[in-house]
């Protein structure tokens, strides 16, 4: 198993167990580092080391988990820009599944522990893999574009919702009108009916963008229908396409004409960039 001793003075029995808190790593780059040039085995005692690779590639042994020690943060660290140096974990085991990590680059450093359990863990919270350039894809689509404000609110999120309430008393004809506050289309209508029921004939919401009407843009309320029933609608066309300030308007006709029938909606308006 692991061992949990060591030759020089430990630390504090507290900052070797410390898994690898921000702690445990100021304190154990205040010891000096020793200096490898060429190939090496990963001496126990040792908390950080330094490769110097000016000369050729160097490769850093890393010993059996069995023989570090637990808890205590390892460091390696390149220290000349020439070459690489290539740190390879003993027999099988391996450091997030990596039997061999290379460091290519001045200052590239790996970080790793043996935990509790026996296997190497990485020691610090890994940070991506690269600087991200600007208009390139960041942390899991969250934001790309770095250098196009509005195309990165876009992929930030590129959904902006309206809301409404309407009687679908087909004698009152009530209707909204509302403004589009960004680019983009209006991509689904959702409406969910708050009283009725629905009386003597049908009851039609119909959206118009900007005075014209697009593809599939009713949403039927049929007889009998009561509070809780939900429809959605989902316009096409050119007819969707919205710019700031663009009107969007919701309108009920028909014949329903039980008194306190009415509807919520939802209306969906996907972003995107100005023309």
């Amino acid at each position: 198993m692991p061992i949990d001793s060591q030759k020089r003075p430990i630390l504090s029995n507290a900052t070797q167990q410390a898994a690898a808190t921000a702690l445990a790593s100021i304190v154990s780059q205040q010891f000096a580092a020793d200096v490898y040039d060429a190939d090496f085995v990963l001496p126990v005692d040792d908390d950080r080391v330094l490769v110097d690779s000016e000369d050729g590639d160097v490769v850093a042994t890393i010993p059996l988990a069995a023989d570090l020690i637990v808890g205590k943060p390892y460091i390696v660290e390149k220290s000349h820009a020439d070459n690489s140096v290539t740190v390879t974990f003993s027999g099988s085991e391996t450091l997030g599944g990596n039997a061999t990590i290379v460091l290519a680059a001045l200052g590239d450093m790996l970080a790793f522990l043996v935990g509790t359990d026996g296997l190497f863990h990485y020691a610090f919270p890994q940070p991506l893999a690269a600087a991200v350039p600007a208009g390139a894809l960041a942390i899991a689509e969250n934001l790309a574009d770095l250098d196009d404000p509005e195309e990165a609110l876009i992929n930030l999120d590129s959904k902006v919702y309206l809301t409404a309430k309407l009687s679908l008393v087909g004698a009152t004809a009530d209707e909204i009108r509302l403004q589009s506050p960004v680019h983009g289309a209006v991509t689904a209508v959702y409406a969910s009916q708050i009283k009725g029921p629905i009386a003597t004939g049908a009851a039609t919401t119909t959206l118009t963008v900007g005075g014209a009407a697009p593809t599939a843009n009713t949403l039927t309320h049929s007889i009998a229908e009561a509070a809780g029933q939900k429809k959605t609608m989902s316009p096409t066309g050119p007819n969707t396409v919205v710019a700031p300030l663009t009107e969007i308007r919701l309108a009920v006709t028909g014949t329903n004409d039980a008194a306190t029938s009415a509807a919520g909606y939802v209306i969906e308006i996907t972003r995107a960039a100005a023309p």
